[in-house]
């Protein structure tokens, strides 16, 4: 099992996978009459908009196309306000193969990263300020959140809305008549995979999906990706508290005795933050040329500032 596969188990955990799919398509064309799903996007979106902080405990299992299986289990901590910060806790194993764990923390200081990986071994880097404006900037342009430094879904939506804005995207998406879960009332919503859309070779392709809203806090409880019977991922949320007081060292990473170093200093990771960043730079300089085409003048030198990241401005 591979390095992507692990960091794709990740990414599920944290609830980046919108339809089991990693690309971004576009959304369709509003309908005619109200869309009910989006109703719902709507109201988990003015929840977390008025929440200040959540707790949350995640879990996740699947398998991959070889048959292959994996689970995760985690927390994640979001604090809203003038001092934003985030931070995970990940255990996640490949059935029968590797078991490994991963805590990463965000605030204004930058990324701390410690990972405890059975190909790379341990490590504990730090991602400075400068490099993760770099970083979002570039997922900003190539619409990706699952890299160090981008934004991730849950951590950026905690209630799930961005998650169930991007499977109604993938799935068409209708109101069950499943009204509970767990004792719990809610709403099941359900549907299968929209057509024409690209597979992705590494990840499992569902062609349907069911998923649950809790009532009382408008709470994305529960996602199943199916394959005809055969369940190929499920992300479940445990345990989610709102407005909770989060102690200072739950962003705080434990580095386990390892030495902190500056990610320019971690070789295979530093070379992915490079890659990703040549990448943006080169659409964003090719969404430039297209826009001084379009209006018919040549490229100045502000367009072209404007396409390199931003520590090079």
């Amino acid at each position: 099992m591979n390095r992507t596969s692990r960091c794709v188990a990740f990414a599920a955990f944290l609830g980046l996978l919108p339809g089991a799919a990693a690309v971004q398509e576009p959304k369709p064309a509003a309908a005619a009459q109200p869309d009910p799903i989006a109703g719902i996007v709507q109201a988990m979106r003015s929840a977390e908009q008025a929440a200040k902080s959540f707790r949350i405990e995640l879990q996740t299992s699947g398998q991959w196309p070889t048959g292959t299986g994996f689970k995760t289990s985690g927390t994640l901590h979001v604090l809203r306000g003038a001092q934003p910060k985030t931070s995970s806790t990940v255990e996640y194993e490949v059935v029968g193969d590797l078991q490994n764990r991963m805590a990463t923390a965000q605030t204004g200081e930058g990324i701390w990263i410690y990972s405890d990986d059975a190909a790379f071994g341990e490590v504990f880097v730090l991602i400075e300020p400068a490099i993760v404006a770099d970083l979002e900037w570039a997922g900003e342009v190539l619409a990706r959140a699952n890299l160090p430094g981008m934004k991730d879904r849950r951590a950026g939506a905690p209630l799930g809305s961005a998650m169930l804005d991007d499977l109604r995207v993938h799935f068409e998406l209708a109101i069950s008549g499943r009204k509970e879960r767990a004792g719990e009332a809610g709403q099941w919503l359900a549907g299968e995979r929209r057509a024409g859309l690209p597979e992705d070779s590494d990840l499992p392709l569902a062609n349907s999906v069911e998923l649950f809203v809790r009532d009382k806090d408008k709470a994305l409880l529960e996602v199943v990706h199916h394959q005809g019977e055969k369940v190929l991922l499920r992300i479940e949320v445990r345990s989610l508290e709102v407005d909770v007081e989060i102690p200072a060292a739950a962003f705080t990473v434990d580095g386990r005795g390892q030495k902190l170093r500056p990610v320019r200093q971690h070789a295979p990771l530093w070379a992915q933050i490079q890659d990703v960043l040549g990448q943006a730079e080169g659409k964003a300089l090719e969404q430039a040329e297209a826009r001084a085409t379009a209006d018919g003048v040549p490229l100045d030198a502000k367009a072209k500032l404007a396409a390199v990241r931003p520590s090079k401005r």
